[in-house]
């Protein structure tokens, strides 16, 4: 996923190293941060799986565009992941 003021999927879940580092080498700093957005994307939007999600942030942590807020997050990687 990328994000600014939106979220995006960049690449579909793969184990093909090229296609996920081509998606990451064409993001590009700019606009408005979703922060919380984009993390309930990341925690929602997932194969069924039985392990828990690993999630990687990388952002100036300075959400300014979120319709979400922060602990509506947590709470839902509560009910997800218990």
């Amino acid at each position: 996923l990328a994000f600014s003021q939106a979220v995006a999927l960049r690449a579909p879940w793969t184990a093909d190293h090229a296609a996920l580092k081509a998606s990451i080498s064409n993001i590009e700093a700019r606009g408005s941060t979703s922060l919380h957005d984009a993390l309930y994307a990341a925690l929602t939007i997932r194969d069924i799986v039985v392990s828990r999600p690993l999630v990687l942030v990388f952002s100036d942590g300075d959400d300014t565009a979120s319709w979400l807020p922060g602990q509506s997050i947590v709470e839902t990687a509560r009910r997800i992941w218990g």
